[in-house]
């Protein structure tokens, strides 16, 4: 098993095997913990894949595999990686977002039915708002359409009650009859009703282009409204877990959990101690070093003795 953890994190197994016991134990160490991020992040890329955007299983599995070698692969860099400030400074930049990223798509999916039930609504509110341009498009124009109508139609009115007043000889000639003046009368209302007919079909025509421009687009939002939509799904979870405490709360632990889970290749780097051969190694490497640089300054005192 040693050997399979000194491949993990790259070390080489002949050199491995003649560590002390002590050492042996922080090689299964480093390498139990850079598992526990690949996990993470190939089960979510499969569930993400497959729950959230509906893949079939082989390519579900083909991104959960994927993302777990990227993500073992940065890992794994971050353990080689020799420490000074630069270094360790990306290191945990790059470890916090790893962790920070995989956090959020795992809480995509085990709060996905909640975040589905939020996609309802941001998928009403879509229908309204297109709704909404129709409305404010068409109903100024209906209103003010009406508004002639109704006027009229109450000048229709009033030339009818004239005309039949006018025939009955109610009215001011006191006539009655079919004479001038009821004929008179009688073109009057006729133009009357003319006018009123002519508006009528006008306000029917826009009402109709409205009711239908207004059904278009609401169909229209709701049949491609995607609800798939990562962004959207990650403003979906956002506005859930700020909706009350409760959210809140239940969302801070579990993401704290994860990202303790997916940052703890940082904080074992970061705070385990050097093993005894990894001591002796980085001493090794500097009288390498320095033997070597003694070596070069010797050959280039000889040289120029030569000259």
């Amino acid at each position: 098993m040693l050997r399979f953890w000194s491949f993990l994190i790259g070390k080489d197994w002949e050199v491995v095997k003649t560590y002390r016991n002590s050492s042996q134990d922080k090689i299964k160490l480093f390498g139990s913990i850079i598992l526990i991020p690949v996990i993470l992040w190939a089960a979510n890329g499969y569930l993400m894949s497959r729950e959230i955007f509906e893949s079939g299983v082989i390519s579900s599995m083909i991104i959960g595999i994927f993302l777990g070698f990227i993500i073992y692969l940065i890992e794994r860099s971050i353990l080689l990686a020799e420490s000074n400030p630069i270094i360790n400074r990306l290191r945990i930049v790059l470890g916090l977002i790893v962790a920070i990223l995989g956090s959020l798509t795992m809480d995509e999916v085990i709060f996905k039915n909640d975040i589905d039930n939020m996609m309802q609504v941001y998928k009403v509110e879509a229908v309204d708002e297109q709704t909404a341009k129709w409305d404010t498009l068409y109903v100024g124009r209906i209103d003010s359409i009406s508004r002639i109508v109704n006027y009229k139609s109450s000048v229709y009115k009033q030339r009818s009650d004239e005309y039949y007043l006018e025939i009955e000889g109610k009215a001011n000639s006191g006539v009655g009859g079919d004479g001038p003046m009821a004929q008179r009368k009688l073109q009057m209302m006729n133009r009357a009703y003319e006018d009123l007919k002519g508006d009528q079909e006008v306000l029917q025509k826009i009402e109709k282009e409205w009711r239908e421009n207004r059904e278009f687009a609401k169909n229209d939002s709701r049949d491609n409204f995607n609800d798939k939509g990562l962004l959207l799904r990650m403003k979906a979870l956002f506005r859930l877990i700020l909706s009350d405490w409760v959210s809140f709360i239940v969302f801070f632990l579990y993401f704290l959990l994860v990202l303790i889970m997916e940052t703890l290749v940082i904080i074992m780097k970061k705070f385990v101690p050097m093993s005894p051969d990894e001591e002796l190694e980085k001493i090794g490497d500097k009288l390498f070093v320095s033997k070597f640089r003694k070596w070069v300054e010797d050959r280039k005192k000889n040289y120029d003795l030569d000259l």
